[in-house]
């Protein structure tokens, strides 16, 4: 889970950029469409319909970044990550996931009784040497157990506007990726399963993208609507093989058994709708300009960061908890870094591993703090130069701010 970070004085009003939630003022207005419910009497209460309504597949097929075998809906991209999760990961499993990562993902993981194994990123994602090493690493591991060691059985990815970091796929990064999974897996034998969260949909301003383009056998690609279309439709569309889409929906049948179909309907009526479609094009642009602004505002600070895509971004800091206490004390409340780093991880190079931290992260990448610049009231020089002087502060210095 997300740790608090300090109290913050109580003479100060708060300024909350912990949360990694969408500006509300910038979502459709759901209440059009709710009287439109029933129009198509889309298999309405019925237990034998599918569990992805036709014309809503139809419509998400057309801006999807590959041409799947299969889809069907979860309730949110948490869920489809929880059923996929079921149904291929077992305990004692390795899970490797991006460095940093979101909190509640490493949590789902430490759930199923895996472990996750972090891998370093930059602006374009996991870095493809890391994965390399990483993958050369727990094979090792398991060749060396006599009746053989931990597999591992998914590689978990966001492709963009990575939580927290920003960060989104290049068509390079895809393919340099991809090249070292198939160098790994020739033809693909007993590769793992490749997961995408792409959790803020068409409220990210870079392409929606996939290593399904190169993997399609292998890879699960999930896009929630939650941040571009509203929270409370609790909806993600799922895509993948034919095979691992039946494994999901047949976990899904232990309990819900499959999506509300007026929830369906709901999300169709609006990806179809004009003035719907420019109102979340309208909060991209926001959401992106926002970025953009955040960032030449800490360039003034003499603070250069990377400038992603989404609502958060990641800061770099000497002292994570020092930076947190200064911030609080100037009435600015921010995620802290240390829960979104997975206990194992491998180094951004080849030195080897810390002894602290299990594989190994090298110092920079260790220390950070999420910022959520999604509200207007996150941007200005105020919080830039607090953010600036968080990123610098030492617990031996911290104590001069006020």
């Amino acid at each position: 889970m997300l740790a608090e970070a300090p109290a913050t004085a109580p003479d100060r009003p708060i300024i909350d950029l912990s949360k990694g939630t969408p500006d509300l003022s910038l979502l459709p207005d759901i209440r059009p469409f709710l009287g439109k419910l029933g129009t198509h009497k889309a298999f309405v209460n019925s237990y034998d319909g599918p569990t992805i309504l036709p014309m809503l597949e139809q419509i998400l097929r057309r801006n999807w970044p590959y041409e799947p075998e299969a889809m069907t809906m979860a309730s949110g991209a948490g869920d489809g990550l929880a059923h996929t999760m079921n149904a291929f990961v077992q305990p004692g499993d390795f899970v490797i996931t991006e460095a940093p990562e979101y909190p509640l993902i490493l949590d789902m993981i430490e759930a199923h009784g895996a472990m996750a194994f972090g891998v370093p990123m930059d602006g374009f994602g996991m870095l493809p040497d890391a994965l390399d090493r990483a993958l050369t690493m727990l094979e090792s591991q398991r060749l060396a157990v006599p009746h053989g060691g931990h597999q591992v059985s998914m590689i978990l990815l966001q492709p963009r506007a990575q939580n927290p970091t920003g960060a989104s796929f290049s068509p390079q990064r895809i393919d340099a990726l991809a090249d070292v999974l198939l160098a790994h897996y020739p033809n693909g034998v007993g590769m793992p399963l490749i997961v995408e969260d792409d959790h803020s949909g068409d409220v990210a301003n870079a392409y929606a993208t996939s290593l399904a383009q190169r993997l399609p056998q292998h890879v699960v690609h999930i896009r929630s609507f939650s941040k571009s279309h509203g929270p409370d439709l609790r909806l993600a569309a799922l895509s993948g093989p034919e095979d691992a889409v039946e494994a999901i929906i047949a976990q899904r049948r232990l309990g819900s058994g499959w999506v509300s179909r007026f929830l369906q309907e709901i999300l169709y009526e609006m990806l179809a709708d004009k003035e719907a479609f420019h109102t979340v094009t309208n909060a991209r642009h926001i959401y992106a300009t926002r970025q953009k602004t955040m960032h030449a505002l800490l360039l003034r600070q003499s603070l250069d960061v990377h400038t992603g895509d989404g609502l958060n971004l990641w800061i770099p800091v000497r002292d994570e908890p020092a930076a947190l206490r200064l911030l609080a004390e100037q009435g600015i409340r921010v995620a802290a870094g240390k829960p979104f780093l997975p206990s194992l991880r491998i180094s951004a190079d080849a030195t080897g591993a810390d002894a602290g931290a299990g594989a190994g992260v090298d110092a920079h990448a260790s220390r950070g703090i999420r910022v959520t610049i999604a509200q207007q009231g996150a941007v200005n020089e105020q919080v830039a130069a607090a953010l600036a002087q968080a990123a610098a502060v030492t617990p031996k210095t911290s104590t001069n701010h006020s």
